[in-house]
């Protein structure tokens, strides 16, 4: 068994020795792919290639696709029974080079891919949720690629993980990177400086990519130490440490480490807070904490089942840096902000909760007008005083109200401690259950068609009514949460498919089609583009659910449509589209 590795390359050195590297651990060969002109035909004055393992060779050509350069690699390692593909930012650790070496000498796989790690800024920030897709980077010899790694050939998708270090670099590397991309002309308008250089000031900043913003929903601070070994740089900081701002941490008050967060007091009124926010959240609801300090009630959160978004916002630089340690992992991110004046628009969040930041004798209409602008459905304010008698609790009320909120529910009191939540009221557009606005349409479309029908999330209403509604044609559910899944086992049958799908990048059924009806209400929110993408042209009707909300980034999708219609009678609203077919009316 002999294999090869083929780096294509213009000008981007800064990881290649690493890369060449790794790559040098498992192959028998190693060829550069040093093109001397850019794929976006802007010019490009070659830089000279740094010193590199003696047993690596330079080929160099005037490719003018990816693809072409790729396939160039290809015949230059002609005598391989397997190729690594790999670009000069693209690192595999040691463990994971010797899992793919073991899958080539099985011989059983023509392309084998990956999966992929995106790295922001610096080799600590991590895209999270993990960028879609795969890397298609091991090929059999014979394999042609087309397009950027497209292939027609059978594709394993295997448990390694590339880290890819492509938004690694400091500004004047990013520009270059732009300039010379082959997909320049897709960029954002804007993006280098509303996106790119806002980040280093607000790290809770979502929507990153520059040309599909949902792609890259968040960055969080998690290090993989191996990773900077292989890079020659230090150990990540310990939390005693910020991350964000590379500032030491001073002696504390409170719990600054996670260990401490069940020996706290208040924990019936912390408690009762995590039971309400569990009940009343899902995986697509985005939490703000404001005043989140060490990142405490983010962490018992997520210990009870919390399964949507949290941003922690502290003004507190030393607490954050904490918190960034405290909640590694978790899909978590911070923000350092004003409490008063917060960087996001108005209701951004499902929940906005503030804990004990109000206090006796200190005016707070200014912090809960803010809290309140950016709550979507729910404030909850956890307080460790009561307000000062009945005409203070009135004139509580009445503000929130003034907010748009209804009079508060009580969730918890005991004491000097309470907590409210106050729902904001519905304004002039009618409002139904969430969970069913789409149902006329989806039952439309179905009455309009025969065929197989898909849908991404089952639910309460979505699922039994199309159980109903498709007797004698095939019904495949998909579903990402496995004890979600559960609730509906007694709807499987013959034609009704129900299937855990653990990565939606690799869930087979949608690639398979053709679908007559595709339903689009899955979580995580962040795979719902992508999946309408690969559904474009396999399903008649894709009926879209939740279209009113811009941090889905439909509009970045739909417009591509023949037909669409949009029925924002009630929130959430539904949009159909189709390539095909008039929509049903």
């Amino acid at each position: 068994m002999k294999i090869g590795a083929a780096i294509p390359v213009l000008n981007e050195f800064r990881f290649l020795p690493a890369v060449v590297g790794q790559l040098l651990k498992v192959v028998d060969r190693c060829v550069i792919l040093r093109g001397t002109r850019s794929t976006s035909g802007a010019p490009v004055a070659l830089a000279p290639m740094p010193a590199l393992d003696a047993r690596v060779e330079v080929v160099e050509g005037a490719w003018q696709t990816e693809a072409e350069t790729r396939n160039a690699g290809m015949d230059c390692l002609c005598e391989c029974d397997y190729v690594f593909m790999v670009d000069s930012d693209e690192i595999i650790l040691d463990e994971d080079l010797k899992t793919l070496r073991r899958l080539c000498e099985t011989g059983q796989h023509p392309v084998i891919a990956v999966r992929v790690r995106t790295y922001w800024k610096t080799p600590e920030w991590r895209i999270e949720p993990p960028e879609d897709g795969v890397i298609r980077m091991v090929l059999q010899r014979g394999i042609r690629i087309e397009g950027v790694r497209e292939v027609s050939a059978p594709v394993h998708v295997s448990d390694v993980w590339c880290r890819h270090l492509s938004y690694v670099r400091t500004d004047e590397e990013l520009r270059e990177k732009i300039r010379l991309w082959g997909h320049a002309g897709e960029i954002r308008a804007g993006w280098f400086d509303r996106v790119w250089k806002r980040w280093d000031a607000d790290h809770g900043l979502e929507n990153l990519h520059p040309v599909h913003p949902e792609a890259y929903r968040r960055a969080v601070y998690d290090p993989d130490q191996e990773l900077l070994k292989i890079l020659g740089l230090p150990a990540a900081p310990q939390p005693e440490h910020n991350p964000a701002h590379g500032l030491p941490i001073a002696p504390m008050t409170g719990p600054p480490k996670r260990d401490d967060f069940d020996r706290v007091g208040q924990r019936p009124a912390s408690e009762a807070i995590e039971r309400f926010v569990v009940q009343w959240s899902d995986p697509g609801t985005k939490l703000l904490d404001a005043g989140c300090g060490t990142g405490a009630e983010g962490h018992r959160l997520f210990e009870r089942g919390y399964r949507g978004t949290y941003v922690g916002a502290d003004n507190n630089e030393k607490a954050l840096a904490q918190g960034i340690g405290n909640l590694a992992g978790r899909g978590a991110s911070f923000v350092l902000a004003d409490l008063e004046a917060m960087p996001y628009p108005d209701r951004h969040f499902e929940i906005v909760l503030a804990k004990d930041v109000i206090e006796p004798g200190r005016s707070c209409e200014r912090l809960l007008r803010e809290a309140g602008r950016l709550a979507g459905k729910w404030l909850v304010l956890s307080m460790s005083v009561r307000p000062h008698g009945a005409a203070d609790e009135i004139r509580l009320e009445r503000f929130t109200q003034d907010l748009g909120f209804d009079p508060p529910i009580p969730v918890f009191e005991d004491g000097g401690d309470r907590v409210l939540a106050f729902r904001r009221r519905p304004g002039k557009e009618t409002r139904a259950d969430p969970a069913s606005t789409h149902i006329p349409l989806l039952a439309a479309c179905v009455a309009r068609t025969s065929g197989p029908v898909l849908e991404l999330g089952c639910g309460d209403y979505s699922t039994p009514l199309l159980h109903w509604l498709c007797r004698g044609r095939r019904l495949v559910t998909l579903e990402s949460d496995a004890a979600w899944l559960a609730r509906y086992e007694d709807l499987r049958s013959p034609t009704h498919e129900l299937l855990h799908v653990p990565d939606w990048a690799s869930a087979r059924p949608i690639d398979e089609g053709p679908w007559d009806v595709a339903l689009i209400d899955h979580a995580p929110g962040a795979r719902r583009v992508p999946d309408i993408r690969r559904l474009m042209h396999r399903a008649t009707f894709l009926v879209v659910h939740d279209t009113e909300d811009p941090d889905y980034g439909y509009e970045s999708v739909l417009p591509q449509f023949r037909h669409r219609h949009d029925d924002r009678r009630v929130r959430p609203w539904t949009t159909v589209v189709s390539m095909t077919h008039p929509l049903p009316t």
